[in-house]
């Protein structure tokens, strides 16, 4: 028996998680990403974020362009949290 060579469905979200959460560390590290683009708009401009949206559309995950918004509604990434949410969260790790 061959063993599929594709990712599973997890470690693709795992890794759209994963640039989700570090989006805007991502923009300000491409000199070609425009200052004005919210954090997923420039995700979904990115050829790996779509390629990712693609195949769970093709396996039938989640339907074409619609992987970040389910990641959304999942839950908020620490950029998304209310700058005083996010003070309180850094000052608990002492």
């Amino acid at each position: 028996m061959a063993r599929d060579q594709d990712e599973p469905s997890e470690s693709l979200w795992s890794i759209l998680g994963y640039l989700r959460w570090y989006a805007p560390a991502l923009m300000a590290q491409d000199h070609q990403a425009p200052s004005t683009t919210e954090p997923d708009e420039y995700l979904c401009a990115r050829p790996l974020v779509s390629a990712i949206d693609a195949e769970l559309a093709r396996r039938g995950d989640v339907a074409v362009g619609q992987a970040l918004v389910l990641l959304r509604a999942i839950g908020l990434a620490p950029w998304e949290l209310p700058e005083s949410h996010r003070r309180q969260a850094g000052g608990s790790r002492s």
